[in-house]
């Protein structure tokens, strides 16, 4: 099929799926409210640690790559 009638039929499709909107509108215009969904909230970035926790880490961090030197050195 040429790209001009399968626009053709996908823009009938389209009118079709409007007229069927709009008639179940007209026949029960109230809203009826959705459920509220379960939302379970997830969080992805780490908490903030205090002062202390964060300096232990870097100090961590230091003495291993402190060791990792040391290591390479030896060899």
């Amino acid at each position: 099929m040429s790209g001009v009638n399968m626009q053709k039929i996908v823009y009938l499709q389209i009118v079709d799926m409007y007229k069927k909107a709009h008639e179940a509108i007209r026949k029960n215009p109230a809203r009826e409210p959705k459920e509220p969904k379960e939302i379970t909230k997830k969080r992805w970035t780490a908490k903030k640690g205090s002062l202390a926790v964060r300096k232990n880490r870097v100090k961590n961090k230091k003495a291993y790559l402190k060791m990792l030197k040391a290591q390479q050195e030896a060899q």
